[in-house]
C-alpha cells in the first residue's frame, strides 16, 4: 500500500504537528515501511528523511493554482493509496 504524506511542513521549523508528522514518518521507516511512503511537498529538501523514502515534489503551476491542481496532479501520478494530510487547509481534496 502506498500511503500518501503531505510533508511540506517538515521542511520549515518543527513545532507541535509538524514533530508529531516528522516522528511518524521515522516510526514508519524504522519498521520497515519506508518503500511503502511517498513524501509529497513543494520544493527539495536536503533533510535525510526524503532519500529514505520516494519523495515527490508537487508540480508548480501559474496563478497560484499550485495547490488546487498541483497536489491532486501529484497524488495522481504517484498512485496513492492512501493520503494523510495532517493539516486542515487540505480538506478539498480529500
Amino acid at each position: 500500500m502506498n500511503v500518501g504524506i503531505l510533508s511540506w511542513m517538515i521542511d520549515k521549523k518543527r513545532t507541535g504537528v509538524n514533530n508529531y508528522l516528522y516522528n511518524l514518518i521515522k516510526n514508519m521507516i524504522n519498521n520497515g515501511k519506508a518503500d511503502e511512503i511517498s513524501l509529497i511537498h513543494y520544493e527539495r529538501s536536503d533533510d535525510p528523511i526524503y532519500s529514505q523514502v520516494n519523495d515527490i515534489i508537487i508540480p508548480e503551476k501559474p496563478l497560484k493554482l499550485t495547490s488546487a491542481i498541483g497536489i491532486p496532479q501529484a497524488i495522481k501520478n504517484a498512485d496513492i493509496d492512501i493520503l494523510h494530510v495532517p493539516v486542515h487547509w487540505y480538506n478539498q481534496i480529500t
